[in-house]
């Protein structure tokens, strides 16, 4: 780095005023660079490990609904009309179908990944209705319509949850700069394909 900092003082004697300036720019995005990798790692870490055994009690679309509150996503329309913009609205809405998230079943890890295995090998969602209850009989009827995810911490491992939820029509990914291609192939490979209709970004 010493060496590049010296080179850098040399340089800026030999070259004209407006190199000098695209170079200072140069240097001072390597700063900004390493602070959006960093901020990624943490959004990925914390807000974004998909977790099955969430997916195997709550179905996909409360699970999904889980995470998009804990990313930070500014509002998910749910079939009901109901709209949660709120970690708390969002708790208090999976508690009215029976579940305490503060008080879900734990799996051991072996399950755990057994779960994971089955629900990623999928090479692609069925679109099916009858056969999305037969393997959740215990979801609520209520699903994700809507979601605006604007400026959250959503990134590429959590959009696995988008793959099964049932009829997502509208997703709004306004300012979100934490995923990239492996995401939309999420998209592409899980139910939203049948029935996303808009998509922003």
């Amino acid at each position: 780095m010493s060496y590049f900092c010296t080179s850098y003082r040399i340089s800026s004697l030999l070259i004209s005023p407006s190199h000098r300036y695209l170079c200072r720019r140069f240097v001072s995005s390597i700063g900004t660079l390493k602070i959006y990798s960093f901020r990624r790692h943490v959004a990925e870490f914390f807000s974004n490990k998909f977790e099955p055994d969430r997916v195997e009690v709550l179905g996909p679309d409360l699970a999904c609904l889980e995470w998009l509150m804990e990313c930070g996503s500014t509002q998910v329309t749910m079939s009901d009309g109901e709209q949660i913009s709120s970690i708390a609205q969002m708790r208090k809405y999976i508690k009215k179908f029976g579940f305490d998230l503060y008080d879900m079943p734990e799996f051991e890890d072996d399950k755990i990944e057994e779960l994971r295995k089955e629900y990623l090998s999928i090479k692609s969602a069925n679109p099916s209705e009858i056969a999305h209850h037969e393997r959740w009989p215990n979801a609520p009827n209520t699903f994700i319509s809507q979601v605006d995810a604007s400026d959250s911490a959503i990134a590429n491992a959590g959009f696995a949850y988008f793959r099964e939820c049932r009829q997502l029509q509208s997703l709004k990914l306004n300012f979100c700069d934490y995923f990239g291609d492996e995401a939309i192939r999420e998209l592409a490979l899980g139910r939203p394909a049948y029935t996303l209709r808009n998509l922003v970004r």
